[in-house]
């Protein structure tokens, strides 16, 4: 554990300090105290961040775990083309609002629950708007060309 590691290099550091030899065995002991003191802190202190780090991690794994679970079918419906429809905005909006309403019910989450739902909401919006725009793209171009013909004055021809 790196946090023992650190805090023992800590003592032995400010042990080395000490002018040798002391001019008592209690002044000795008060330095050494002292050190132990501020080594143990350094432990509890350095401990504290490497489970927070991991909490905040296991987080992250089980939010993001439960919003997969949870958007499975509108991310096969979205990649499918299927709110990219006339009224597809409006029932796109209301299983966006279903999965957060799900993910919200759940337990446990964790420290990481709120930032994660918004930034794959944030991530979703952007996927469907750039899938729209391109199936809209496409439908127009297939439109211009089977339905279109220039003549050769310049002049539209719709057929």
């Amino acid at each position: 554990m790196m946090a023992v590691e650190e805090a023992t290099k800590l003592y032995e550091d400010r042990m080395k300090t000490i002018v040798l030899p002391t001019e008592t065995l209690n002044q000795f002991l008060d330095l050494s105290t002292q050190y132990e003191e501020e080594a143990r802190k350094e432990i509890v202190k350095r401990t504290r961040m490497e489970f927070s780090v991991m909490n905040e991690e296991k987080s992250r794994e089980k939010c993001e775990a439960l919003i997969k679970k949870h958007s499975a079918g509108l991310e096969k419906a979205l990649a499918e083309g299927k709110f990219c429809v006339p009224g597809g905005h409006v029932t796109f909006k209301k299983n966006l609002k279903a999965i957060k309403q799900k993910y919200s019910s759940e337990r446990e989450k964790g420290v990481k629950v709120g930032g994660l739902i918004i930034t794959y909401h944030s991530g979703l919006i952007m996927k469907y708007n750039s899938l729209c725009i391109v199936k809209s793209q496409i439908a127009l171009l297939h439109y211009q060309n089977t339905n279109v013909a220039v003549t050769s004055s310049g002049a539209l021809l719709i057929k």
